[in-house]
């Protein structure tokens, strides 16, 4: 047992918080929306309510924290680059895309998490509400690095602010404890046909803020679905993959017009662009083949691939310093499609406002420079003669003279030697006669 400030105060900053099955918390006095009756006491309760991350038996206690401990301070091993056995596939249409992308057997975000991770310890809830499966949270070992994974699962329903916060806490976590974080992005086809709480959108926000600002490696893997608020966020990362048949969909409002009519998918989903084409856009750094068809007909090395693509991907940014990292991390989302065909045609299309802007502004100069000639030849030529300087110093003596007669100043300076010598006589008698005689 434990009492509630205890909980609330000096256990709410750990990273983790683990419970034995049978402990419970004292009386809360309160909670945020949750009369004091209604507070959770017992670890089930707590871990609905976002509060605890595992509970585990005082048996297993020892392992699960030897388990935690060696993946937080194991030193990642040297990168070293794995043969690829990935091939040349056909590249899918957007429509055939988004069908794969939603079949029922291909692998979820969580599928795709508990396939590539060796060791698995569980990171759950929000801290403050509830703890929201649409977004699986943890820290795992893959190829022998330890990670922080965030995976959004599409079979749990749209995500809300419990999410968003979720996710944002897992980010912390991997700054906090100096490890890379993965993100498996795989979004609700639900949620992207109704538009996102305002609150979510908000999240979301920071969310991306806190990922663009990590002082260590993030990658993100689009494994079906990629669309709204917190799957967008999650692609503020270093690297970018995408397997064959993901999808990155987006409202028509937010996609220019030739887009919209080039690669339109499905009405109901706005503006759907498959992995190839967000490759060529720059939104994408690479693209994970899947087995032929689809990775839902071989999901083993669907997984495997993705696994090797990871590894790889982490082990080329950890080479980076923190400095450089964050210095590559801006500069990569700062030119995102600057080099495709539409990002120049958008860049020509600047350079030409600011021609016709120079040209303006040059005009205007012209003509304020002729308005100045003509009134400069209307006024005429003005001469400027130098005058006799010694003319102009007898001028400055004669009105001097003149000065000193009118005040009277002249005669009290004539006789202002007289009296200095008056005054120092004086004031020499007077020192003498107050000498003490001798």
């Amino acid at each position: 047992p434990t009492s509630a400030p205890m909980f609330q105060s000096l256990a709410s900053h750990c990273d983790l918080l683990v419970a034995e099955p049978g402990a419970k918390v004292g009386a809360w006095g309160g909670l945020a929306g949750v009369a004091a009756p209604d507070a959770p006491t017992t670890p089930d309760e707590l871990m609905q309510a976002g509060l605890l991350d595992s509970v585990v038996d005082r048996v297993a206690l020892r392992g699960f924290i030897e388990r935690l401990l060696n993946l937080i301070a194991q030193q990642s091993p040297p990168y070293r680059p794995i043969a690829s056995t990935r091939s040349d596939p056909a590249l899918p249409s957007a429509r055939d895309a988004l069908e794969a992308s939603q079949r029922e057997r291909r692998p979820t975000a969580r599928d795709v998490a508990s396939a590539i991770a060796s060791v698995w310890i569980p990171v759950r809830g929000d801290r403050l509400e509830r703890d929201d499966d649409a977004v699986i949270g943890g820290i795992a070992r893959i190829h022998a690095r330890s990670v922080v994974v965030i995976a959004l699962d599409r079979m749990a329903g749209s995500p809300t602010l419990s999410s968003v916060r979720k996710a944002t806490r897992l980010a912390r976590l991997a700054g906090h404890l100096d490890l890379p974080l993965l993100m498996l992005v795989d979004t609700n086809r639900q949620s992207l046909r109704q538009q996102a709480p305002f609150a979510v959108g908000q999240g979301s926000a920071k969310l991306a803020s806190v990922l663009s600002l990590l002082p260590v490696p993030v990658v993100s893997v689009v494994v079906g679905i990629a669309g709204g608020p917190l799957s967008l966020a999650a692609l503020q990362a270093d690297r970018v993959l995408m397997q064959t048949n993901a999808v990155l969909c987006s409202t028509s409002s937010e996609i220019p017009v030739p887009f919209t009519i080039r690669h339109r998918a499905s009405d109901e989903l706005g503006v759907v662009a498959p992995a190839h084409e967000c490759l060529r856009l720059g939104l994408a750094d690479a693209v994970i083949d899947e087995p032929r068809p689809a990775a839902d007909m071989d999901s083993e090395s669907a997984n495997e691939r993705v696994r090797q693509a990871v590894n790889e991907a982490i082990g080329e940014i950890a080479a980076s310093g923190q400095r450089r990292l964050l210095d590559r991390r801006e500069a990569r989302l700062r030119s995102l499609g600057q080099s495709t065909p539409e990002g120049r045609a958008a860049a020509i299309h600047e350079v030409g406002d600011l021609q016709d802007w120079q040209r303006a502004l040059g005009e205007t100069i012209d003509e304020w420079r002729d308005r100045w000639e003509q009134r400069r030849s209307q006024t005429g030529k003005m001469t400027l003669q130098r005058p006799d300087l010694g003319e102009l110093a007898g001028r400055l003596r004669a009105r001097r003279t003149e000065l000193l007669e009118r005040t009277g100043i002249g005669e009290r300076l004539a006789n202002l030697p007289e009296e200095i010598r008056t005054r120092q006589q004086s004031r020499e008698q007077a020192r003498d006669q107050e000498k003490p005689p001798l």
